[in-house]
Parts: C-alpha cells; structure tokens; sequence
C-alpha cells in the first residue's frame, strides 16, 4: 500500500512538473501557437508509427472509430492552440490558473455528454483545485 502511495504520488508530481514546463517552452518558443501545436502533432505522430513498426502490430480501426478519433484530435489540438495562445499573449502563471478550471468544467460537461447525473465530489474537488491555484 505504502509503495503505491509514493509511487502514485511521484507520477503526480512529475505529470505537474511536465504540465508547468509545457507552459514554460509555450512562451520561451517564439513560434505562432498553431505552428508549435502543429509541430508537436508531426512529433506524436511519427512516435505513434515509430512504435507501431517496432512492435510489428498491425494496426486496423473500424471506419467509425477513426472518425470518432479524428473528431477527439480536432478538439485537443484546438486546446492546445488555445493553451499556448493564452501563453503569448498573457503569462504562464494565469495561463495555468486558467487551465486548473478544466476539472470544474468537466465535472458539469461529462455528465450531460454522458447522460449522467453531477456528481457534487467532483463539483467540489474542482472548486478546490481552483481556490488552491
């Protein structure tokens, strides 16, 4: 039990340590935010082909799925044109305060996409997060 407490809370810090140095590189880059979003889209997908030829999968999706996956890559990469837009024009301090909202939002949008009732552990776990920042 002890092992996965540091183990799950050194994956937190470090998920945090990667989210704030991501803000960090977004204003030190002097590229446009769709231009860097675009680029970093380039680098994940020659990963994803570089791994598929490494572990020789084959690798077939069901049309609907891909237009699912396509439709879900629209809206990442339209955050994260947005997240580094903020970045230029604003600083990464309020830039990442802005981001600690998503948890908020997304304890009111996932039950009406999902049809589900709102939990209020998550309505205050948001609020939380949002007064810690």
């Amino acid at each position: 039990m002890r092992k996965d407490l540091v183990k799950n809370n050194l994956l937190l810090h470090f998920v945090v340590i990667i989210l704030g140095f991501t803000a960090i590189l977004g204003k030190l880059i002097q590229l446009p935010a769709v231009e860097l979003v675009w680029y970093r889209m380039m680098i994940a997908f020659l990963a994803l082909i570089v791994i598929i030829l490494f572990f020789r999968q084959r690798f077939r999706l069901p049309a609907k799925s891909i237009l699912h996956l396509s439709l879900i890559g629209v809206v990442i990469a339209a955050h994260w044109i947005c997240f580094f837009q903020a970045i230029k024009v604003s600083n990464v301090s309020v830039t990442l305060g802005c981001l600690s909202v998503t948890t908020l939002f997304t304890s009111f949008l996932e039950p009406l996409i999902n049809r589900k009732k709102i939990s209020l552990l998550e309505v205050i776990i948001g609020l939380i997060i949002i007064l810690g920042i």
